[in-house]
């Protein structure tokens, strides 16, 4: 029957071109075309994706975060040693205040002067606290800070020991007269 229907169709070919296929028929084909090139995911490949995109995102955010914990650790740590540090200077740096303070007076120029140079002092340590808020090397704005404090308590220490002399000189000429 075949062999049959192939001569038909052979002998009349022209008889069937006669007429255009309906448009629905070339878009059912163009459908099917599309149907093959179309690529076919599966869903475990889709959530593997995910997954891996997820990971790709979460790594940098966590190390990160850790990172940035343990640098929060070292700046509270640094600070509470600062913190230590500053009490005591603050502390040693008012006694002698005091001690000088009752051993000059009488005599205001040098009151004027001490209190020249500890402004001046005090006007850099109020800039080093700001770059302290501003994140700035902190290490070495600590290290600023502390060798401020001891620049003060140097100074009033150098002040201490003048005062000192000054009344050994004039317990000496006390005696001599």
């Amino acid at each position: 029957m075949n062999g049959r229907l192939d001569d038909f169709i052979k002998n009349n070919r022209e008889e069937f071109d006669l007429l255009p296929p309906p448009e629905r028929v070339w878009e059912k084909i163009e459908f099917n075309k599309q149907q093959k090139h179309r690529l076919t995911i599966h869903p475990w490949l889709v959530i593997a994706a995910a997954a891996c995109m997820l990971l790709l995102v979460a790594i940098p955010i966590i190390t990160n975060r850790n990172q940035s914990q343990s640098t929060n650790l070292e700046l509270t740590t640094e600070m509470s040693e600062y913190n230590e540090t500053a009490m005591f200077y603050e502390t040693q740096i008012q006694f002698k205040q005091k001690e000088i303070m009752q051993l000059t007076s009488t005599n205001h120029s040098l009151i004027r002067e001490m209190n020249h140079d500890l402004v001046g002092l005090d006007s850099i340590m109020i800039a080093l606290k700001t770059d302290l808020k501003d994140q700035i090397d902190n290490r070495e704005v600590v290290d600023a800070m502390i060798q401020n404090y001891r620049l003060k308590l140097s100074i009033l220490e150098e002040i201490l020991s003048y005062l000192d002399e000054q009344k050994k000189v004039s317990k000496t000429e006390t005696h001599e007269i």
